[in-house]
């Protein structure tokens, strides 16, 4: 979808360009971090919904431990660690320099790194002890976000397509019975027969059982295969022959969800060059906080180690305004719009606007991760403006959630008091069938 919303007046653009500079307080430019497209978002009444992205630093809830753990055994721990560390880099800078004599700082190194040995293993077991606490299954807290480092607030894209899968497997109860049971079944029948008296036990009466042309296919099928190799009849002959064939008694067994994706993909035709940097900011935010940092960075130590890239918050909002009051302010944007004027009823960040706007009526989106980041700069053919921005760009995203989905993220209240209200009266039922129980036994 493309917005050309860049108003005229008689066919001729306004030089918005030109209004970035000793006009520029006219408009309410936007926190560092934060990113609007198109730049009428709120103020166009034909956007009355926008979409925000919140990107969150988090830490986990051991560094969290860690952090807030003051002075007990295992910050002891680690402090001394920490400061044997530094002894050992003074003493390993010392020896590498060459000051001062060589065995002095040989046996510096020595002892600095046998002190660091020591305070690490002193350090280990506390906070493994530490972690296992935090996450315990009975413990465990979610990541907590910081401050949002960024908001990218854009249109709502044309496809919104959400899905809840769950998975279930097909499980035979036949195959997890095994053939023991059906065995076990026609040795039932054959001692049925046998106390019933001799003129009962005969080939054809036993084969009216179900459960013993079973076990006789079973038998003579793996008889047959051990005797008479290539042409022996096999299991389903036998039963072809009898008439019978087992059923698989198919259950199908809830295996529980796998996390939500979501893919959104939006095209953004800037009208200027100054708008055309704000994409490539939104991209290049979206790429950057989709990326992991790397441990060391700057200095002359071995990128060994990888961060996890951040977190992002999703917020569809509706921007709009419902009823008279709303239809008279939609004629009157739209007409200020018409006019080149849209920028002077804004009163405040479109980003605020957005954050506090309304929830729009549809579904939610938890807390997610980027998984992909697809970006063309040429979806018609290359096109640029004079500076080399492209005039048109398409990117899509993927996302994915972080925890699973369960009824309690349905935000549907007349859902959960009716569900709520079910679960009452089986619990009534349940304590009422248990208490006729204990009276029918005498237990009461």
């Amino acid at each position: 979808m493309s917005f050309i919303t860049n108003p005229s007046v008689n066919g001729i653009q306004l030089p918005f360009n030109q209004l970035a500079g000793p006009l520029s307080k006219l408009f309410n430019t936007e926190k560092s971090g934060n990113y609007v497209y198109p730049a009428d978002l709120t103020s166009n009444p034909a956007l009355s919904h926008a979409i925000q992205f919140s990107i969150y630093d988090w830490d986990t809830p051991f560094q969290q431990a860690y952090n807030n753990a003051g002075a007990n055994a295992a910050q002891i721990a680690i402090n001394a660690y920490e400061k044997s560390v530094t002894s050992y880099n003074q003493a390993k800078g010392a020896y590498l320099s060459g000051s001062g004599a060589t065995p002095f700082n040989l046996k510096n190194l020595q002892d600095a790194a046998d002190s660091t040995e020591q305070a690490l293993v002193q350090a280990g077991p506390k906070l493994l002890s530490l972690f296992e606490s935090i996450y315990s299954a009975t413990t465990y807290k979610p990541r907590q976000k910081t401050n949002p480092l960024s908001r990218i607030s854009l249109y709502l894209p044309d496809t919104l397509h959400a899905s809840w899968d769950s998975s279930y497997n097909s499980v035979s109860m036949t195959q997890q019975l095994g053939t023991l049971g059906f065995l076990e079944s026609a040795s039932d029948t054959i001692k049925n027969a046998i106390k019933g008296g001799s003129k009962n036990f005969s080939a054809a009466n036993l084969l009216n059982d179900p459960s013993a042309k079973d076990a006789v296919t079973t038998l003579l099928g793996s008889l047959g295969g051990k005797l008479g190799g290539v042409g022996a009849p096999t299991k389903e002959t036998l039963q072809n022959a009898l008439g019978q064939f087992v059923n698989p008694q198919m259950q199908l067994i809830y295996q529980g969800k796998d996390f939500r994706n979501f893919t959104m993909s939006f095209i953004f035709t800037p009208k200027t060059s100054a708008e055309a940097q704000t994409v490539q900011n939104i991209i290049d935010s979206f790429v950057f906080y989709s990326s992991p940092g790397i441990v060391n960075t700057g200095s002359n130590l071995p990128g060994r180690y990888l961060t996890p890239p951040q977190l992002i918050s999703v917020k569809m909002a509706f921007t709009g305004s419902n009823g008279l009051t709303g239809a008279v302010m939609n004629q009157l944007q739209g007409a200020l719009n018409n006019a080149g004027l849209g920028f002077l009823n804004t009163s405040h960040s479109i980003t605020d606007t957005i954050t506090s706007g309304q929830p729009a009526k549809i579904f939610t989106i938890k807390e997610c991760v980027i998984t992909n980041v697809s970006v063309d700069y040429a979806p018609n053919g290359w096109a640029a403006f004079s500076d080399g921005y492209p005039v048109q760009t398409t990117m899509t995203l993927s996302l994915m959630e972080t925890s699973i989905f369960t009824k309690e993220d349905v935000q549907n209240s007349s859902l959960q008091k009716s569900y709520s209200q079910y679960q009452g009266q089986q619990k009534q039922y349940n304590d009422l069938s248990e208490l006729a129980s204990k009276y029918a036994d005498g237990s009461m």
